[in-house]
């Protein structure tokens, strides 16, 4: 399911480990350094992002471990990190992550934009499908419309949009999405530049942006809409609202809310397999105002 490169970090990393004498954490013991690894393969090519999590306050317990595994990798490491995490809390990984080499980011092309991708921001795992769900929301967009999109993460949906639309606000409260999305933004053309905005920060705090837009695309977490944002769709003066959804509970709870009479009504629904052999969909709606 994932890419062969995967496999070969995560055998380096083990060797790594044996030559530096770096311990494995355990959770019963609450000792040790190397909690977990994340390894992103970046496709074009054909590098990995490896971010070594530690039990740690300070990066210096995890250097000669980060000389060692670039030696071993050598041209096929893309970057890597260190992420500290001391406590004790089931956290995958901490707030701080410290830069070794490399780039700043995995890129990635989506929606023929290219993406970006930092360690500590939120990405799909299957981007062949997800860049056909991009291109089938793209697809419902009309061309100069002004369109707002919250819960943007680095811009994976909206960066290929902008150069179409007549106004693009992009809504984000993670820091490091918001520092994937700068780098988004930045590599557009000169004039879609100027058209794309941020709206950094909670969703709802830009319930006027978003009554106002004619188009808002919604890539909620699973818990679904904030209550200010599903009241800015409902009574505002959107026409169209693109939502896709991995929490298929709350999908059903916000659409409820949203298909009052005299609102929007649902005109498409499309469900993805986008976890292939388990029983999760990703579902995209077409919300248009009755």
């Amino acid at each position: 399911m994932h890419h062969p490169l995967v496999n070969e970090v995560a055998a380096e990393l083990k060797r790594a480990l044996g030559a530096t004498g770096a311990p494995p954490y355990s959770e019963e013991r609450r000792g040790g350094l190397v909690r977990y690894v994340q390894i992103v393969v970046e496709r074009a090519t054909a590098t990995a992002q490896v971010v070594a999590v530690l039990f740690s306050e300070s990066a210096a317990d995890g250097r000669s471990l980060a000389v060692e595994l670039s030696r071993r990798l050598d041209a096929k490491l893309g970057s890597l990190w260190l992420n500290l995490n001391p406590s004790e809390r089931n956290a995958i990984v901490g707030a701080d992550f410290v830069h070794v080499a490399g780039p700043p980011a995995v890129r990635e092309t989506l929606g023929g934009a290219d993406v970006f991708f930092p360690p500590g921001a939120f990405g799909q795992s299957n981007l062949p499908l997800f860049d056909v769900i991009v291109r089938d929301i793209a697809a419902r967009v009309p061309g100069g419309a002004r369109v707002v999109e919250c819960y943007a993460g680095v811009g994976a949906i909206g960066l290929g949009l902008v150069e179409r639309s007549g106004d693009y606000a992009f809504n984000e409260t993670a820091t490091a999405s918001l520092d994937g999305l700068s780098l988004g933004i930045a590599a557009l053309s000169e004039a879609s530049r100027g058209k794309a905005r941020v709206l950094p920060g909670p969703a709802a705090d830009f319930s006027d942006e978003i009554g106002a837009a004619e188009v808002v695309i919604v890539d909620p977490p699973r818990r679904g809409l904030e209550p200010g944002v599903s009241s800015a769709l409902a009574r505002g003066r959107v026409e169209r609202v693109l939502y896709l959804s991995c929490g298929l509970e709350s999908l059903i709870r916000d659409a409820e809310a949203l298909t009052a009479p005299g609102r929007l009504r649902a005109a498409e629904v499309q469900a993805y397999a986008l976890f292939p052999y388990t029983d999760h969909v990703e579902t995209l709606v077409a919300f248009e105002r009755v």
